[in-house]
């Protein structure tokens, strides 16, 4: 049985998924989102959700060009003005401030959940977009005008062109056949929402301690923040089983009592710490974004952001491919999108391993280099520029949806 046929089929009813369903939709290309969960609407209002999204300038303004950001209630946003990051064993530091580049915030910090609901109730409301609940893609094939999807439920879907956005353990991924090489780094990210004595003053403070990075992450009351934990699996779930009040302790302390006593701390997660890159983004008729297509280190937060730009990227290499009268899943619009993309993402990735490692490394020489390059950067304005310019997705090669919110 074939239930419907649009110009996009979209894979993943995600973050990543509805932003890209909202900007083709609104450039008149028809889509359908197929999503295996079924639909679970929340009270956006009351719902407090421990996994939160670290969002960039550039993210945010994609999100305005769909009408999200303009819905999110305000006393829900948390932001961040300025940057902190030092090191235990070195004593280095480094201090990012958004008003040394007359700019009023350097990134925002949102529940997950009000995110996604919001933009599901969006695309509700939008014509031109169909939504599948309950199924995934069972098997697809290609030819010279459609991609004719298979779906686990037993109905078939056609479109011009395929989006695999589910997630790092992507089935359309699998189902198309891409190699996604995934790299362990043995380590878990232990997440949850505490209050402490002290307000954050909208700063975003990062920790490098023996283990891995400690962060919390200013939410939009004043003495609430998000910590992501990264450790090694036995500390993790030492961290885990303790109880509140020893969980606190150790966090008050391994943070140096930067924000004073950690008053209260909520339900604690954790998941496990990998990069990955697949091995190509495209094949016939077929595109991979967000977590499907790469995976980084939680280090800056710019996983969800990743996603988003591909989201972008991709939808304005179709619509100019659209407006051009050229086939949108041509193999020569698609690796457009991929060389574009793939390159970025890759560069990121090895940035932020990078950090990783010359933080890790606890050697004398790796040790003094630390506090060297950190004292250096802190007394570099205009490097410190361009770092927290590429961090807010606002310089590189950006989606034109970016630049023109920033000339």
């Amino acid at each position: 049985m074939t239930r419907n046929s649009s110009d996009v089929i979209i894979i993943g009813g995600g973050f990543v998924g509805l932003t890209l369903a909202a900007l083709l939709c609104r450039n008149g290309i028809t889509c359908t989102v197929v999503e295996l969960q079924k639909d679970t609407k929340k009270d956006i209002k009351n719902t407090t959700d421990p996994r939160v999204l670290a969002l960039s300038v550039a993210t945010a303004q994609i999100l305005t060009s769909i009408g999200i950001w303009q819905m999110l209630p305000k006393d829900k946003i948390g932001q961040f003005k300025e940057m902190y990051v030092w090191d235990k064993n070195s004593k280095g530091e480094i201090h990012f401030n958004s008003a040394d580049i007359c700019q009023p915030v350097m990134g925002y910090i949102v529940a997950q959940s009000l995110i996604q609901d919001l933009l599901s109730s969006s695309i509700d409301g939008l014509a031109g977009v169909s939504i599948v609940q309950g199924c995934s893609i069972a098997s697809y094939t290609a030819d010279d005008n459609h991609v004719n999807v298979q779906l686990t439920d037993g109905s078939q879907l056609t479109a011009q062109l395929l989006v695999g956005a589910d997630g790092a353990k992507s089935t359309a991924r699998q189902v198309a056949g891409i190699e996604y090489t995934v790299h362990d780094y043995h380590q878990q990210a232990v997440t949850c929402i505490v209050k402490t004595a002290q307000p954050h003053g909208e700063i975003a403070r990062q920790r490098f301690l023996d283990n891995g990075p400690l962060a919390f992450l200013p939410m939009a009351d004043p003495y609430t923040s998000s910590i992501v934990w990264s450790t090694n699996p036995e500390h993790a779930l030492e961290l885990k089983s303790m109880t509140t009040d020893e969980f606190n302790s150790e966090l008050q302390s391994a943070f140096e009592n930067q924000l004073g006593a950690v008053m209260e701390s909520g339900p604690r997660s954790d998941f496990p710490l990998t990069r990955a890159q697949a091995q190509c983004y495209c094949s016939d008729r077929f595109a991979l974004i967000g977590d499907a297509a790469h995976n980084v280190h939680p280090l800056a937060g710019l996983g969800a952001n990743l996603g988003i730009l591909d989201a972008a990227s991709l939808s304005e290499v179709i619509v100019d491919a659209r407006n051009k009268r050229r086939n949108i899943a041509s193999r020569s619009v698609l690796r457009r999108y991929e060389r574009w993309r793939k390159g970025e993402n890759y560069q990121i990735m090895m940035i932020l391993e990078g950090f990783k490692y010359l933080f890790e490394n606890q050697g004398d020489v790796v040790r003094n280099l630390r506090r060297f390059a950190l004292s250096t950067a802190n007394a570099l304005p205009y490097l410190k520029r361009q770092i927290m310019l590429r961090a807010m997705g606002v310089e590189g090669d950006i989606p034109n949806i970016v630049r023109e919110s920033i000339n």
